[in-house]
């Protein structure tokens, strides 16, 4: 507890179980002059619960006598150093909270409270623009003798109806928008069409999981993993619902075509406002616009309700939302730091961002380097640097003079693998499935990727699911005929017509999973093999535990393609008798 001037500040290290804190905290947040959900001790609280493994909260309330007139709701990292806001990777809007007239005294004593932690600095993101601490904040960060950085963030668009004409003028924009009547149109032969927004606890929960799944494989289709791939997320959701729910602030709004939810957005009804928060749709109906389509639908319900002004859409101003606004609010990302060397480097990586964006070939080279930056942080942070430098290290190594890649043709029944019955042909389900399960694993999610793309393209594949219905062994099929295999650098020629070649599996690495990856494949040939449809498939001479699980299971060797040392020419070389392969059946743990 500490005293700056008229105000008091008292420090949390998590947020307090206390109702007559939970009450006043959200007073002070109705009494703002553009209260948000985001703001209130509910929201706070789901964070603090959901991502405890990587954030500390660091809660300062302010009190003027025993009256609380300020919150700042902030956290550290794992660290105990990084200072943000608490909400920062949740929330549209982060604010500091304060009762009207207090401002600037409450605002000054957060800073001084940071500066007393021995805090060099401290980032705020996506705070709006027009509020009290964008204004206050380089003052009273002078004063403790920090400097600030700020630049723009994001585009917040809304669509505004406070007055009767600004509802009569959105109703007549709705109508002249095809859209809708292009939407219900196209539906309206697959069944029928019903919107309606779940409130309760048990509806929303019930629909939750759909919103999940469909909102990842969405993500998938245009090569990105969603945010709700992680359990964090997910884990975060379920807490704000739970937490939300008994006051009639969480809304999951529902699309559905007979009785199949097509569309959905998890937003909420707060402080007159409607909002656009966690929107998604089925990709199988995306001709249709099924996500406008239920945005439109949303704010022409809004208009016809006297106590919705506003339906805010949240961060970013992508085409869809700018069919339908009508006015924006700005948010900014705020460094502040007493070094220099910090505030220069957020300023040089903001001007080198915003040239890149202006050139579409820089723009794809930056993101390709920040991924693959990414994914050195993610081996280093897993493996640890000796690790992570030998793989390094090992890439660097020049292949191979002589490779030998042996190819089998599937000459089993379907009783030759008891796993038929689990294998699922892949889609865009199982897809999203395999990502919330190994959303940690980020060659996993490359695969996912990489998989994704391939059913864009019209390639078919298998995966074997557990219990759980959870992907365990992915599969891929492809044309012998014409096919590029890497390991050579040659392009294949089928043995006879219509060969199918199994390709670019994925597999679990658990003790066993060798076996189960060879009863995997036997059974994907059983399911697609034909007297005119030969299944093979191919592995290298030297991995003898891959030689060892297909040759078990009903793969016949018929040749193999090898390399020469000297020449670097590929030769054919017809199979001998096969030796006995001595080979363990495991991966390592």
């Amino acid at each position: 507890m500490s005293d700056y001037g008229s105000v008091r500040i008292v420090t949390h290290r998590d947020v307090p179980h206390d109702d007559n804190l939970r009450a006043e905290w959200n007073a002070l947040v109705n009494g703002m002059p553009r209260p948000k959900i985001f703001y209130t001790y509910e929201w706070a609280l789901a964070v603090a619960r959901s991502y405890g493994a990587t954030l500390k909260p660091l809660l300062l309330a302010g009190y003027s006598g025993n009256r609380l007139i300020g919150i700042a709701a902030l956290a550290t990292g794992a660290d105990g150093r990084e200072v943000s806001f608490l909400a920062r990777t949740t929330a549209d809007y982060c604010d500091f909270i304060c009762a009207p007239g207090f401002a600037k005294e409450f605002i000054a004593a957060v800073v001084e409270t940071i500066s007393d932690l021995r805090l060099p600095e401290f980032v705020l993101a996506n705070l709006p623009a027009d509020s009290d601490t964008a204004r206050l904040l380089p003052a009273a960060a002078h004063r403790c003798g920090y400097g600030q950085f700020s630049r723009h963030a994001y585009e917040c668009l809304r669509v505004q109806f406070e007055t009767l004409q600004q509802r009569q003028g959105v109703r007549s924009a709705l109508l002249r928008k095809d859209t809708v009547q292009r939407y219900e149109n196209g539906v309206a032969k697959l069944g029928r069409v019903e919107f309606r927004h779940l409130t309760s606890i048990e509806d929303i929960g019930s629909a939750l999981p759909e919103l999940f799944e469909a909102h990842v494989a969405r993500f998938l289709s245009t090569g990105r993993i969603s945010n709700l791939a992680l359990l964090e997320r997910r884990s975060f959701m379920w807490e704000l619902t739970r937490l939300l729910a008994p006051s009639g602030s969480v809304m999951l709004t529902q699309l559905t075509l007979g009785d199949r939810p097509v569309a959905w957005n998890y937003g909420f009804s707060f402080a007159r406002t409607w909002s656009w928060y966690q929107p998604t749709f089925d990709m199988q109906l995306r001709q249709y616009s099924p996500g406008l389509y239920l945005l439109a639908r949303t704010v022409q319900d809004a208009c016809e309700r006297p106590d919705v002004d506003v339906v805010d859409l949240g961060l970013g101003s992508e085409p869809y939302k700018q069919r339908l606004a009508n006015d924006t609010r700005h948010t900014l990302h705020v460094t502040v730091s007493k070094s220099g060397i910090v505030l220069g480097k957020a300023a040089v990586r903001y001007k080198a961002a915003a040239a890149v964006r202006k050139s579409a070939r820089l723009d794809l080279m930056a993101r390709r380097f920040s991924g693959r930056a990414f994914q050195i942080a993610s081996d280093l942070q897993r493996d640890g640097l000796k690790q992570s430098a030998y793989r390094a290290f090992s890439r660097l190594r020049p292949p191979k003079p002589e490779e030998e890649i042996v190819f089998f043709e599937f000459l089993g029944s379907l009783s030759s693998s008891p796993v038929t019955s689990s294998l699922r042909p892949i889609d865009l389900q199982l897809l999203a499935a395999a990502a919330m399960e190994y959303s940690g694993e980020r060659e996993t999610l490359n695969y996912l990727l990489r998989s994704s793309a391939k059913l864009s393209a019209g390639q078919a594949g298998f995966a074997q699911v557990d219990s759980r219905g959870v992907p365990v062994h992915f599969c891929w099929l492809t044309d012998f005929e014409g096919f590029d295999l890497a390991e050579l650098g040659c392009t294949l020629r089928a043995p006879c017509p219509g060969s199918t070649l199994l390709v670019d599996y994925w597999t679990r690495c658990t003790r066993g999973s060798i076996g189960e990856y060879g009863a995997v494949m036997a059974g994907v040939a059983s399911r697609v093999q034909t007297a005119d449809r030969p299944v093979w498939v191919y592995a290298s001479a030297t991995d003898a535990a891959a030689l060892f699980a297909i040759e078990s299971v009903g793969f016949c060797k018929k040749f193999s393609l090898a390399r020469k040392r000297w020449t670097g020419r590929v030769e054919r070389l017809e199979s001998q008798a096969v030796p006995e392969v001595q080979a363990s059946a495991a991966c390592a743990d």
